[in-house]
């Protein structure tokens, strides 16, 4: 990681501080860049008591950006999703490039909420939903091995890098598709770490996460994915050393998952993806068919994340 930043640096990353809070500049997006990023109107698409997320619209000329703001408990989240970025970046990995993130401080020393600004992954959608979307469709059920296939050989990149995400969710792996090819990309970056080898329960608990997905996806394309994936491992990895009893444990652990589902919200609305917000019609310009949260207001320390940029915009 400290190669990542020596480079970065080299290549015209700008690092600014001061009493108020940092900001990480990548060499591409500049102060002004940033400033006109944080001015409204932004479009929200996800509020919780972790993070606040919008899509802010550029000129015609640029792509959008995705901003996600990370309340105070989470401080050190932006720069980990930074650096985390950068760097499997540079190595190829598919995910979105960070441009920027900024860090408030609180009496110039205690870390505050930060803000994490990316390019906004046009055209694609959290995999549950792309699974209902393209599935639904029976032309497209002849493509499933080759989707299997892809996702598979995605995540033995993950094992090969030997990457472990705490939170490898459908909402954290975004998809689309490509001159008939499927690509996935990796989100939520703060939430992974690097390991020293990958054992079968760090596998199983991603597989649990990762193949909760609605009705199309059965037990038997699990099981061809998990072929897949033996393939796509190298020779004596440990992910999966049993393939038949590792299917059983990954069934177990899904009919946990979706139990626990059914209890929260009185039924399985992933698993069954028959009705979904907005009746099924996608949204322009989001990622996803989910509605914006229902407080669409920008966090209360928006302003002084403005304050912040407009301070270093003086000097």
């Amino acid at each position: 990681m400290k190669e990542t930043k020596i480079k970065w640096i080299q290549k015209g990353g700008r690092i600014l501080s001061s009493w108020k809070g940092r900001i990480h500049l990548s060499p591409d997006f500049t102060l002004s860049s940033l400033q006109e990023s944080l001015q409204p109107p932004l479009q929200a698409i996800h509020r919780s008591k972790r993070s606040f997320i919008a899509r802010k619209d550029l000129s015609q000329e640029d792509s959008p950006l995705l901003l996600k703001f990370y309340v105070s408990r989470n401080f050190g989240q932006a720069p980990k999703a930074f650096w985390n970025g950068l760097y499997l970046a540079s190595q190829g990995f598919p995910t979105p490039k960070p441009w920027a993130y900024l860090s408030l401080q609180h009496l110039g020393i205690f870390p505050g909420p930060s803000l994490l600004i990316t390019p906004f992954l046009c055209h694609s959608l959290e995999l549950h939903w792309f699974v209902k979307y393209y599935f639904s469709h029976e032309e497209n059920l002849q493509k499933k091995e080759n989707f299997l296939s892809s996702l598979a050989e995605f995540y033995s990149s993950l094992v090969k890098q030997k990457l472990f995400h705490h939170d490898l969710s459908p909402q954290n792996v975004l998809a689309k598709t490509l001159e008939e090819k499927f690509i996935f990309y990796l989100v939520d970056l703060e939430d992974i770490q690097w390991v020293s080898y990958f054992t079968p329960n760090y596998t199983l608990r991603n597989l649990v996460q990762l193949l909760d997905l609605p009705r199309w996806i059965g037990p038997e394309d699990r099981s061809i994915f998990l072929n897949y994936l033996q393939k796509n491992l190298p020779k004596g990895n440990l992910a999966i050393e049993n393939l038949f009893l590792f299917l059983d444990q990954l069934e177990k652990g899904l009919a946990k998952r979706r139990k626990k589902r059914v209890l929260r919200d009185g039924k399985d609305w992933l698993f069954e993806a028959e009705e979904v917000p907005g009746k099924g019609k996608l949204p322009s310009k989001m990622n996803g068919p989910t509605l914006p949260p229902k407080d669409t207001s920008l966090p209360k320390e928006w302003s002084q994340l403005q304050d912040l940029v407009e301070s270093f915009q003086k000097e």
